[in-house]
């Protein structure tokens, strides 16, 4: 228990590299010197738990370098009391150092391996800008590293061939894409199977030589504008059809320009008359958008004076309205005047008859005198003073007599002027209420005929509106009409310019196409003549198989 060996065997004796006698009653800890035998070591753990324990731990014992694995047992006397522990010590040195070489190798393989199979991949994947370099080896992996440099150089072998091959189809591609269809590769250069690929594809564009040659010959004719050229040639598959769309679009470009012959004077005739009734029709067009600017300046005119009318309805309206309420405030103040010249021509009566009593106060004052005089007369000297005042009453009451007929007579004309006036007043009020009724009739007349100007100056504004509408669609139509005349004739002199195109070009005498055409449907050809001479082999185009020109593109002529 206290750690002291009690026995040891030759092995142990030998790994610490002593005598037995030396080694017994000494510390293990000092013999065996573990990462353990400070403050984990198995021997104690099991005489504290009683029960077996082991670990592996690197020991130094006589200044070696061991890798081991031991354990310990603890060892009780009759009573079960733990008095000891027994150690079993298995020297692993060697087992673990074959494991680390093993792993070191492993490991050296594993990443070689997985370089392979990334160029392998890149390689499948048709790249070929890889290196086929190794890892640095040394003693424990040099074996290794041989039989990866020599994987490695195989790879090489097969990358260059591989070169090889894309650089001959580099070359071809390069070649074909120049235009050098008779340049080939090298077969000879390569080996094997790609040898055999080089041969095929050389063989593969002589194949393709072969109608591509021949369809250049053709065009060729075509170029020189001689379209009785074909491809008499013999192929099978994609290349027959290939010859036959040649053969085909050779056909119908002959037919489409016998065709174009035959409708380019057609064409010219119908593009004159075009250009001449586009003339005639923008010269006449021409007129009748003047003759509308004349129309509607006169209506703007008309529409002017309607507004001008209207306001003046108006105005006379407003005055019209005025003049019939003066007319009724005059009717009413011809009321009062009428009113006023009785009440004046009752004060005159009455008047007339205060002077009339006063002339007859006169009369018998004049009587009372001429009596007072008479009596004076009687009564002598002593009447004169009495006879003196009678005279004076006498000339007084003289006086009033010729005033009051003076007054009676001014008051009779005035009487008379005032039952005039009194007539003239109602003859006045009379018409004022004549005039009172005219106006009426006037201001309603001219309600309606401001009402009346304001509809037709709505209408004329209207009709004004539609006539320059009218008159922008006529300049439109002025404008179109001569730019179709423009372009008939500019259609005239392009179907002359194709005529003389077409006319360059030889044909056979009859297209394919067109005698086909009429077998297939039965019908006999007939001879154009269209009142002109045509050569005798010419025949009449199928309406239904020409192209329009508005469907033509500029680029199949340019193609042409």
């Amino acid at each position: 228990t206290e750690r002291n060996i009690q026995y040891i065997n030759k092995f142990g004796v030998d790994l610490v590299n002593s005598d037995k006698k030396s080694i017994l009653g000494k510390k293990c800890y000092d013999q065996f010197k573990t990462g353990d035998c400070s403050n984990n070591c198995a021997l104690v753990k099991c005489m504290n738990s009683g029960k077996m324990e082991e670990n592996e731990i690197d020991a130094h014992p006589a200044g070696r370098d061991l890798e081991i694995k031991y354990v310990g047992s603890p060892i009780r006397n009759l009573d079960k009391k733990i008095v000891g522990a027994m150690e079993v010590v298995i020297d692993q040195t060697a087992i673990l150092n074959a494991q680390k070489l093993t792993e070191k190798v492993a490991s050296y393989q594993g990443a070689e391996v997985e370089k392979l199979t990334n160029r392998l991949d890149l390689l499948s994947k048709g790249n070929l800008d890889f290196d086929t370099d190794i890892a640095k080896t040394d003693e424990d992996t040099e074996a290794t590293g041989a039989n990866f440099r020599q994987i490695n150089k195989a790879l090489g072998d097969v990358r260059r061939a591989v070169n090889r091959v894309i650089e001959d189809a580099d070359m071809l591609t390069k070649a074909t894409h120049d235009g050098k269809l008779s340049t080939r590769a090298d077969a000879e250069a390569n080996l094997g199977a790609f040898k055999n690929i080089i041969t095929g594809v050389n063989e593969l564009l002589e194949e393709l030589l072969k109608p591509i040659t021949e369809v250049m010959n053709v065009m060729g004719d075509i170029a020189g504008k001689t379209m009785t050229s074909r491809v008499t040639d013999i192929y099978k598959g994609d290349l027959n059809e290939f010859k036959q769309n040649v053969n085909n679009a050779t056909d119908n470009l002959e037919d489409a320009l016998t065709q174009v012959n035959t409708s380019v004077d057609q064409i010219s005739g119908a593009s004159g008359e075009i250009a001449s009734g586009s003339q005639a029709l923008a010269e006449g067009t021409s007129e009748q958008a003047a003759s509308l600017e004349e129309v509607a300046a006169s209506l703007e005119e008309m529409n002017s004076l309607t507004l001008n009318n209207a306001e003046n309805a108006k105005q006379g309206s407003t005055l019209s309205q005025e003049s019939l309420a003066n007319v009724k405030m005059g009717n009413e103040a011809m009321g009062r005047m009428s009113t006023a010249m009785e009440a004046i021509s009752k004060s005159t009566e009455q008047t007339g008859r205060i002077i009339k009593t006063i002339d007859e106060i006169a009369f018998q004052t004049n009587l009372l005198a001429l009596n007072a005089a008479v009596e004076a007369a009687h009564a002598g000297e002593a009447g004169k003073g009495f006879a003196v005042v009678a005279e004076e009453v006498k000339n007084l009451a003289l006086r009033s007599a010729e005033a009051a007929k003076n007054t009676n007579e001014l008051i009779e004309g005035s009487l008379r002027n005032s039952n005039a006036g009194a007539t003239i007043v109602t003859e006045v009020l009379k018409s004022f209420t004549e005039i009172n009724s005219s106006f009426d009739k006037v201001n309603s007349i001219v309600q309606e005929i401001a009402a009346a100007s304001d509809e037709q100056s709505q209408g004329i504004k209207q009709v004004n509106m539609a006539m320059e509408e009218l008159n922008k669609l006529t300049q439109h139509s002025a404008a179109n009409a001569e730019e179709s005349a423009a372009a008939a004739e500019e259609l005239s002199s392009q179907s002359a310019e194709l005529k003389g195109m077409v006319s360059e070009f030889t044909l056979s005498n009859t297209s394919s196409n067109e005698i086909r055409q009429n077998i297939e449907r039965r019908v006999e050809p007939r001879k154009i003549t269209n009142g002109k001479k045509k050569p005798s082999d010419m025949y009449e185009v199928d309406p239904s198989k020409v192209l329009p020109l508005d469907e033509v593109d500029e680029g199949d002529f340019e193609n042409f």
